[in-house]
Parts: structure tokens; C-alpha cells; sequence
């Protein structure tokens, strides 16, 4: 969550520095969603029996800063932000962040940012299932879970998780549901319920806009370049030794 300044004075400044405090990085790209989709009927942020896809959202051809610079040229990511539409495609400039930083909603809204419970587990459904998403509808289960972690209330018990019921309202944890096919539904619930909170945690981002979706995708940590130890002084000792015997033989 963003950090409050507690200074008393320069508090139109303060206020400047919390809304770009927890940006670590900018992506500019264009987003499209995907072939791999399927019609739903969604409540959620005070939506109610709302028409939409959901499925995988494609990012490509980016320019990118600081962690942004983390992701790959073209990428899959699925929406956290019921709160604002997107175009498809659409170009834009997201701010890049931890996941526990979003959504944010239009104006800088933060009713419904995520918080690092819910980011957490949202870091396992990844994790654990995102391999999965082979089809369409296992991208509109997945992205049925991830609505269903954001809008529901972080202290929920991952067995209790249901796309199916639990709306009970607008704000941060005024829950989720779907109607839709019934089988992408079950699939659904069925990551859901079957997380395990010990397993495989994928490390994510969030990709952030007052004027647009908001994301979450797999961060691409680039693996470490290796060390290599120099030699100890007593195995360059040793090394020494031989060679200048090694050069009095040849001289003998």
C-alpha cells in the first residue's frame, strides 16, 4: 500500500511524491486481447450482470524503463481493473509497479488496490496454473480467478473461493461473480480452491494507468551472471612453484 508522508508542511508536494512513490519503471506497448477469450456476465466494482470477455491480453512491440525493462518484447497478461475499459488494440504508456500497488483507477484512484495478500496470492495462481493456459477457456478461467482474488476480501479462505457467488456490493472487498460456460466456471474454481498457499509463487508486476486496464504479468527476472571465485594466494603459490621448476628442467 502506498506509504503516508506524516510531514505537516509542503503537503501539496508530499501528495505529488506518494502518487510516483511505488512507480519502478514505465512500458509503452500495444495491448490487444486475444483469440484465446470468452463471453461472460461479471458483478464486480459495483458492475452487475455486466457483458465482457475475459481472456488473455497480448502486449508487443514496447519501449520500456526500469523494471519494464524486465519483460519480454511480446507478453500475455490478464486484467486486475474492472474499474476502467480498454480499447483493443490500444497503444499507451503504463506505469510499471508491484502488483500489491494495484489497480489504480481513474484520477489515481486507490478504493481497490490489491494490497501484498491478494498479490500474494495471486503470485500462486500464476505460479501454479499459468502454465495451464492453452485454450480459450482456460484464459477465461484464469482470468475469472484473477477478478475473483482482486474483488473478494483478502481474508477469505482459498477453499472458499467461488467465481460463481459471493457479489455483495461496490467497494474494496464487494466481492465477484460470473455467469458464463459452465464448464470454464468449474476450471475456475478449481485453481482456486486447489492453491497451494506453500507452493510455486511467480514474481509479478502490475502494469498501472489512470486512463486505462490495469495488468498483472510474470516478471522476467533475468538470471544472475555467474561468479566466479578467484584463486586463493595458495593455490597461485602452488601454481608458481611449478612453473618455475617446470622452466629449470627446461633449461637443465
Amino acid at each position: 500500500m502506498k506509504r503516508k508522508l506524516v510531514l505537516a508542511f509542503a503537503s501539496v508536494l508530499a501528495i505529488g511524491a506518494v502518487a510516483h512513490a511505488d512507480v519502478i519503471g514505465t512500458l509503452n506497448a500495444t495491448a490487444a486481447l486475444s483469440s484465446m477469450r470468452q463471453e461472460v456476465r461479471i458483478w464486480g466494482d459495483g458492475r452487475q450482470n455486466t457483458h465482457t470477455y475475459a481472456g488473455m491480453t497480448r502486449f508487443t512491440g514496447h519501449s520500456a524503463t526500469g523494471a519494464g525493462l524486465e519483460l519480454d518484447n511480446s507478453f500475455s497478461a490478464f486484467c486486475v481493473d474492472l474499474e476502467q475499459g480498454i480499447s483493443s488494440p490500444y497503444t499507451h504508456t503504463w506505469d510499471v509497479r508491484d502488483p500489491s500497488e494495484a489497480p489504480i483507477g481513474p484520477g489515481g484512484s486507490t478504493t481497490y488496490v490489491m494490497g501484498t495478500e491478494k498479490a500474494g496470492r495471486l503470485g500462486l495462481l500464476f505460479g501454479q496454473h499459468f502454465s495451464g493456459v492453452t485454450t480459450a477457456q482456460s484464459a477465461a478461467a484464469f482470468q475469472l480467478a484473477v477478478w475473483e482474488i482482486v474483488y473478494e476480501s483478502d481474508t477469505i479462505a482459498l477453499s472458499d473461493y467461488d467465481v460463481t457467488a459471493g457479489y455483495t456490493g461496490s467497494g474494496a472487498n464487494g466481492g465477484f461473480q460470473a455467469t458464463g460456460n459452465a464448464a470454464t466456471l468449474a476450471l475456475a474454481n478449481s485453481w482456486l480452491q486447489g492453491l497451494d498457499a506453500s507452493g510455486t509463487q511467480a514474481n509479478l508486476l502490475g502494469l498501472t494507468s489512470i486512463y486505462t486496464q490495469d495488468f498483472a504479468t510474470i516478471r522476467n527476472i533475468p538470471d544472475p551472471v555467474p561468479i566466479i571465485p578467484a584463486p586463493s594466494a595458495a593455490l597461485l603459490a602452488v601454481i608458481g612453484l611449478g612453473l618455475v621448476g617446470w622452466i629449470r628442467r627446461r633449461i637443465v
